[in-house]
C-alpha cells in the first residue's frame, strides 16, 4: 500500500466528499461511502501524531536555526561592528598621523621658507658687498695703473732723453778716442820712425812715446792703465767664451743632464783652450792685435749685420733666410781673407765688405723663396716700427 501523508489523506477525504451524490430532497447532505471514510480518518488518525511530532520537530529545528541564524547575525553584526570601530579607530588614527604629518609638514615648508628668505637676503647681502669691493678694487687698480703707466712714461721719455744723449756722448767719445790714437801713431811714425818695424812692434807706440815724453810716475800711470783695460778686457773675453761653451753648446746641446760640476769643469777647459790660443798667436812676431781683432769683427759684422738690418727694416725676413745669411756671411770672410784676398788688387779689399754683401744678398734671396712668417711675428713687427722711438 502506498505510503501517504496526512496532507494526502485529507486530500483524498476532501476529493470523496467534493464527488460524492447529493442525499435525497437535501442540498447540504451527501452520500458516501463509509467504509473508505472511515478507513481514511483512521489512517489520518494514525499519522496525525507522527506529522505533527515532524511538525513540531521542524518548528523546533526552525526555531533552533533562526536562534543560530540570529546568533551568527549577531556575531557577524558584532564582528563588523568591532572591525568598522578598528577600521574607524585606525582611520581615526592615521588620520591624526596624517595631520601631525602635515603640520610638521608645514612647519618645515615654513622653516625652509624663512630660511630661503634668509639665505636670499644673506646673499644679496653678500653680491653687494662683493659689488662694492669690486668696484673699489677697479678704482684703486685704475688708479695705480693710470699712476704706473704715467710713471711707465715718464721713465720712458727721460730714458729716451737719456739715449739721445747717450747716443751724441758715445759718438764723440768714439770720435775723440779713434782720432787720438790715429794721431798717436802718426805722431810715432813720425818721431821715431825706425822703431816701429813690424806690426807687433807699432802696436807699442803709446807705450814707448810714454816713456820718451811722460815722467816716470805718469808713465807708470799711463802703462798702468793699459794693462789695466787689457787684463780687463782679457778676462772678461775668457768668461764669456767658457760659459758660452759649457752652459749653451755643452749643457745646451750636448749633455742636457750635465751637473753643475760637468759645467763648471768645462768651462775651465775652455778658458785654458782659449787662453794657450791668445799665448800662441801673440808669439807670432808678424800678428798684431788690429789684424786679430779686425778679423773677428768682420766675421760678426758679415754673420750678424745683415741679419739685424733685416729683422729691423723688412718684415719679410725668415728663419730660413737669417740662418742661411748668417752662415754665408762667415764662410765668406773666412774665404775671402785667406784664399782671395791674397790675389791683391781689388782683391785685397777688407773681407767684410763683400761678406756682408752676400750675406745680404742670401737673407733676402732665401726669404722671399721660403714661406712668409706668421702673422704674430708681422704684427710684432708693425708694433714696434710703429713706435716713436
Amino acid at each position: 500500500m502506498e505510503d501517504k501523508n496526512v496532507q494526502k489523506l485529507l486530500d483524498m477525504l476532501f476529493g470523496m466528499i467534493d464527488e460524492a451524490k447529493g442525499a435525497t430532497f437535501s442540498s447540504e447532505k451527501c452520500v458516501i461511502n463509509r467504509d473508505e471514510a472511515l478507513d481514511l480518518l483512521d489512517e489520518i488518525r494514525n499519522k496525525l501524531p507522527g506529522e505533527l511530532t515532524k511538525a513540531q520537530e521542524l518548528m523546533k529545528s526552525k526555531e533552533q536555526y533562526v536562534d543560530k541564524a540570529n546568533h551568527e547575525v549577531r556575531r557577524m553584526l558584532d564582528q563588523a561592528q568591532d572591525e568598522a570601530k578598528r577600521l574607524r579607530e585606525q582611520a581615526q588614527a592615521e588620520a591624526k598621523r596624517m595631520l601631525e604629518k602635515a603640520q610638521e609638514d608645514a612647519k618645515t615648508i615654513v622653516s625652509e621658507s624663512e630660511t630661503i628668505q634668509r639665505a636670499q637676503r644673506r646673499s644679496s647681502e653678500i653680491i653687494r658687498q662683493a659689488e662694492d669691493r669690486s668696484r673699489q678694487l677697479y678704482q684703486v687698480a685704475n688708479t695705480y695703473t693710470e699712476d704706473a703707466l704715467r710713471r711707465t712714461e715718464e721713465a720712458v721719455a727721460e730714458a729716451y732723453d737719456e739715449i739721445k744723449k747717450s747716443r751724441i756722448i758715445a759718438m764723440i767719445w768714439l770720435v775723440v778716442s779713434l782720432s787720438s790714437a790715429v794721431c798717436i801713431g802718426l805722431i810715432g811714425r813720425a818721431v821715431i820712425p825706425t822703431e816701429f818695424l813690424t806690426q807687433s812692434a807699432a802696436e807699442s807706440v803709446f807705450i814707448v812715446l810714454s816713456k820718451m815724453l811722460l815722467p816716470s810716475f805718469f808713465c807708470g800711470l799711463v802703462v798702468s792703465g793699459i794693462f789695466a783695460a787689457a787684463m780687463s778686457s782679457s778676462s772678461s773675453y775668457l768668461l764669456i767664451s767658457g760659459s758660452a761653451v759649457a752652459t749653451n753648446i755643452f749643457k745646451g746641446l750636448i749633455k742636457r743632464d750635465a751637473t753643475d760640476n760637468q759645467v763648471m769643469i768645462v768651462a775651465r777647459i775652455t778658458l785654458t783652450a782659449i787662453l794657450l790660443l791668445g799665448i800662441f798667436l801673440a808669439m807670432d812676431q808678424n800678428s798684431s792685435i788690429f789684424d786679430i781683432v779686425s778679423y773677428a769683427w768682420a766675421g760678426f759684422g758679415a754673420s750678424f749685420g745683415p741679419l739685424m738690418l733685416c729683422s729691423l727694416y723688412w718684415r719679410r725676413t725668415t728663419l730660413p733666410g737669417a740662418i742661411a745669411g748668417m752662415l754665408t756671411g762667415a764662410v765668406t770672410v773666412v774665404v775671402w781673407k785667406n784664399l782671395v784676398a791674397p790675389l791683391g788688387g781689388w782683391f785685397a779689399v777688407y773681407e767684410l765688405l763683400p761678406g756682408f754683401l752676400l750675406a745680404l744678398l742670401v737673407i733676402v734671396v732665401v726669404s722671399k723663396l721660403t714661406k712668409e712668417p706668421s702673422r704674430e711675428v708681422t704684427d710684432d713687427f708693425d708694433t714696434y716700427m710703429e713706435l716713436d722711438v
